[in-house]
């Protein structure tokens, strides 16, 4: 399943990441009113990242990001 973000009703919610933290979804070029929420995981790069802050819209493996080790 996937998580939208609707708590602020004046912006198009964007489906840019998963419920379930062992699925992370591919990552998506966020715009400035909804990046990607911490601990956010994605799939970029054939690897699986995680967001280190809130309203991260930079892309994995630029900034605001680590790689999980599983």
């Amino acid at each position: 399943s996937v998580v939208v973000d609707t708590t602020t009703p004046e912006w198009s919610p964007l489906i840019i990441a998963s419920d379930d933290p062992s699925k992370p979804l591919p990552w998506v070029q966020p715009d400035s009113t909804n990046g990607y929420k911490f601990g956010a995981r994605v799939t970029h790069n054939g690897q699986v990242w995680e967001s280190d802050y809130n309203d991260n819209v930079w892309e994995p493996g630029v900034f605001g990001w680590h790689v999980v080790e599983e």
